[in-house]
């Protein structure tokens, strides 16, 4: 028989050899499969209210990789809304949201944020698909790079520019689509003599830039007989490769050429012009002139060439006495600034009598992009004209003045043209205002209101108002003074009227020049 001691001895020996077999065929089993992903909600921060208390080690590790020092719930959602856009941007406070699960807006398999309510506290979980020996902070930055890695893949391959990496040898070795478009449109292959798959150049460009950084401007032709394009190239080299990034200049290009057009028909346009323009840019230097400029001012078109400053074309202007010479050019020189804002503001405007005996018109006006321009005009002729017309308007006045009888010369538009010295001391109280601001309607009303015959305004009214020659005989006038006057009109060429007046009893015919009809 077997004693009891013996049966416990022998069911203890079997129970230890099937535990040993079963670990045994684990460890064997497990040794021959491949790693497999585990969830692991290792990463837990604890909260209260707004305030980070605790947390796991996972998830200190995971707040030193992003170098966060504080302790807030902001500081937390700065680490995770990379990933985790939806994440509260403040503990939530109420418990009827808890517990919140929140995925992952990232590339790839979702990960998972969990947030719950532990009595008075918020418990953040955060939950990765991780790898063996990867815990979950490593999973969580390794997924941020991940998804970093994809936003620039796309923003490089969908950019509207084209972009491409080539060696220092020029072989192009990398290029977004809008390259491989380009190729396309200019009816490059892909395929190069021995059948491999290449990627043609097709700017024409350098093997290696010689500095860092350098900028081509360069162009692209399309199908024969096509579109010709323009690009800005920015090359950036680095130790192994190039970098380039075309930029579309086309609308560039085009406006320059369009303002090259334009400056040489404005050039054109200035060569005839007779008066004289000087264009100053804002940095107050020379940068267009017209021959006309050289013929007023005398200045060697050498001078004005070499781009001079408004204060240097002045002091050539004053050297050349073709400016008045003021009476202090230090302070005239000082105050050229003054100058210069007036003429940006399209207010100076100047005369200026040369010793010559000539005399010039001297004009500002502003130009785009705070430019200003300067015109010199050659006036002589006019103020000459101006002086002589003055001057006879003078001599009439004295020979009007010498006549004994009051006199009163109407324009066709029915404004006081003339009127001697007789005339003013007849009617001495009639406003002293310049003759073209008088009216035939004002004299008459002045007239009316110091005479005692108003029956004879309406006749004299009527005769001025008549088209043929005329002689108004009947209109006398008896002034407050008791004086009789007796007014003629005479019908001159060109619609004008001239009027008469002399004493009713002492009236001689030669000076009436009466008209009959």
């Amino acid at each position: 028989m077997m004693y009891f001691i013996d049966v416990v001895y022998v069911g203890a020996t079997a129970l230890l050899a099937s535990g040993l077999s079963y670990r045994l065929l684990e460890w064997q089993s497990k040794k021959n499969l491949p790693p497999i992903t585990r969830i692991e909600p290792e990463t837990i921060f604890l909260f209260e209210g707004d305030r980070l208390i605790d947390t796991s080690d996972c998830a200190e590790q995971l707040l030193a990789m992003h170098h966060i020092e504080g302790r807030r719930w902001s500081d937390l959602r700065s680490v995770l809304a990379e990933r985790f856009p939806n994440f509260p941007e403040s503990a939530p406070q109420s418990a009827t949201v808890l517990p919140m699960i929140i995925d992952s807006q990232d590339h790839g398999r979702a990960s998972r944020i969990q947030i719950e309510q532990v009595r008075t506290r918020l418990r953040v979980s955060l939950i990765e698909h991780t790898e063996k020996d990867e815990n979950t902070a490593e999973r969580y930055q390794r997924r941020i790079w991940e998804g970093q890695v994809e936003t620039l893949r796309n923003a490089t391959h969908h950019a509207p520019y084209p972009i491409w990496q080539s060696d220092h040898a020029g072989r192009i070795l990398w290029a977004n689509t809008a390259y491989e478009d380009l190729i396309t449109a200019c009816g490059h292959t892909f395929e190069s003599e021995d059948g491999s798959h290449t990627l043609p150049a097709v700017f024409d460009l350098p093997a290696s830039p010689v500095l860092h950084r350098h900028r081509y401007r360069t162009s692209v032709t399309l199908n024969p007989g096509q579109e010709v394009l323009w690009y800005d190239v920015n090359s950036i080299r680095e130790d192994r490769f190039t970098m380039h990034y075309a930029i579309d200049i086309n609308a560039v290009v085009q406006g320059e050429a369009a303002q090259r057009t334009f400056v040489q028909t404005l050039t054109k346009t200035f060569a005839q012009l007779s008066i004289g323009l000087a264009i100053f840019d804002r940095k107050r230097v020379l940068t267009l002139f017209n021959p006309a400029l050289t013929d007023l001012t005398h200045l060697p078109p050498g001078f004005l060439s070499n781009k001079p400053s408004l204060h240097s074309f002045f002091d050539q202007l004053r050297n050349a006495q073709i400016m008045p010479e003021p009476r202090s050019y230090a302070e005239w020189r000082d105050d050229l600034s003054d100058l210069a804002n007036a003429a940006a503001d399209g207010q100076y405007q100047e005369t200026w009598s040369l010793p010559s005996g000539q005399t010039y018109r001297v004009s500002g006006r502003p130009h785009p992009d705070g430019a200003i321009a300067f015109l010199f005009e050659d006036v002589s002729a006019e103020v000459s004209l101006n002086r002589r017309f003055r001057t006879d308007m003078e001599l009439n006045q004295a020979v009007l003045d010498l006549i004994p009888q009051p006199i009163a010369l109407f324009s066709f538009q029915n404004t006081l043209q003339f009127r001697n010295q007789a005339y003013r001391d007849l009617w001495p109280d009639e406003p002293d205002v310049d003759d073209a601001e008088v009216s035939i309607a004002n004299s008459l009303a002045h007239w009316c209101r110091h005479s005692k015959s108003g029956a004879s305004f309406a006749s004299l009214a009527e005769g001025l108002a008549h088209d043929g020659p005329i002689s108004l005989d009947q209109a006398s006038l008896r002034l407050t003074n008791g004086r009789s006057l007796r007014v003629m009109v005479d019908r001159l060429a060109g619609g004008a009227h001239m009027l008469w007046f002399s004493d009713a009893e002492n009236c001689k015919p030669r000076l009436e020049l009466v008209k009959t009809a």
